[in-house]
């Protein structure tokens, strides 16, 4: 199950719609009342995403151990401007609402935009002060934990959402949603965006504001590199799955002889290196490299590999060779040149060729070189 955690005025009718065109509307739950909503009765068995303004500890009420949790953050400055802007443009029945509720809201609509920034009365300062923090840190109401221990849990429970997004990198944070979700590719419409004058927010309210909310700042910081990682780890496996493609659709041939002048398709390796005569790459910075081309007949089963050198002996020792997702058994070993058989199994796995070389971690040569190196091969034969 899908669990939206929406920090309001984070984009959260944008996300919506890009998950609507995966769900239906009858698999999709919206918790208007976190305190007073029961899992075991308002949730259906075909439930698959369940969102509101709820913060991380209604997350641990959830049936289920794989629920995949995500959110949106956004620029605290930018996301306290959004949410004035959008209880002034309100049309509210104050009357209709619950006496403290309507209290704050006709107080916010009294106050300026730099008032309400700096505001620390009741009701109001945990809306202006931390509050992204205090959704993802959880336990809203418990006053003992420091805001640098809340930070610290803040990005603990970050580490296992499944999924983060970031309102100021919008397009990106979408188009991996959708990614993550294999929904429908998103444009980055922001259908609920608030109507706001031009403002102009003095240097010393803004000054003050990101001084009271540094933990915040800190915690959206992270969150913006985590999804930027994120983004580009998806790009590159799309990348990967596009050219996996192209491989299997080429000739089957009997055997491959590589040598590592040619162009590289593979990740784990450093910048290809050569004299006059020979060409070697280095696998690193990772313990994992590895080497993808299109089908191989490989009548004798063979695989060979020329190493160049090894940063350590110990790298060459710990070396294993998987073919098609099959880990070899160890070579034979004549001078620098590894011979493995294949299994039969392994060369008709795949309609293209995956190679994964894994080492000991890589590391330094030298004092004044800072590449983390492992084994450099100069030539690779299958036969």
């Amino acid at each position: 199950m899908w669990v939206f955690l929406h920090i309001p005025k984070t984009a959260g009718v944008a996300v919506r719609e890009v998950l609507s065109s995966k769900f239906g509307k009858n698999e999709i739950v919206h918790v208007e009342d976190p305190n007073r909503f029961s899992p075991e009765n308002q949730l259906a068995r075909n439930t698959n995403l369940i969102h509101g303004h709820f913060d991380v500890s209604f997350t641990e009420r959830l049936p289920g151990t794989e629920n995949k949790i995500f959110t949106f953050l956004r620029d605290p400055l930018e996301r306290s401007i959004s949410e004035y802007y959008f209880v002034k443009k309100g049309s509210y029945d104050l009357s209709m609402l619950p006496e403290e509720q309507a209290r704050v809201l006709g107080k916010i609509q009294s106050l300026t935009l730099e008032e309400y920034l700096l505001s620390r009365e009741r009701g109001i300062r945990g809306r202006v002060q931390n509050n992204q923090l205090f959704y993802l840190s959880g336990d809203v109401f418990n006053a003992s934990p420091g805001l640098e221990q809340r930070y610290e849990t803040a990005c603990k429970n970050l580490d296992r959402f499944h999924y983060v997004g970031i309102v100021e990198e919008m397009e990106k944070s979408l188009q991996l949603l959708s990614f993550e979700t294999n929904s429908l590719p998103a444009k980055s419409v922001i259908r609920n965006s608030t109507d706001r004058s031009s403002y102009n927010v003095a240097q010393e309210v803004k000054d003050e504001f990101i001084k009271r909310n540094k933990y915040e700042y800190m915690t959206y910081e992270y969150a913006k590199k985590k999804m930027l990682s994120s983004y580009e780890e998806a790009f590159r496996e799309m990348l990967r799955d596009r050219f996996i493609k192209n491989l299997e659709e080429l000739p089957l041939v009997q055997e491959l002889h590589y040598t590592f002048d040619q162009p590289l398709s593979g990740d784990g390796w450093h910048t290809r290196e050569g004299d006059a005569s020979t060409y070697w790459r280095f696998t690193g910075p990772d313990s994992t490299a590895t080497l993808y081309f299109g089908k191989i007949a490989a009548p004798q089963r063979t695989i060979s590999f020329h190493v160049f050198h090894a940063i350590t002996p110990e790298h060459l020792d710990s070396m294993k060779i998987s073919y098609n997702g099959y880990l070899l058994s160890p070579p034979e070993r004549i001078e620098n040149e590894l011979k493995y058989n294949i299994p039969e199994q392994a060369i008709s796995a795949k309609n293209h060729t995956c190679i994964e070389i894994t080492t000991i971690a890589p590391c330094k040569p030298a004092e004044l070189d800072n590449r983390l190196l492992g084994v450099a091969f100069s030539a690779i034969k299958i036969t």
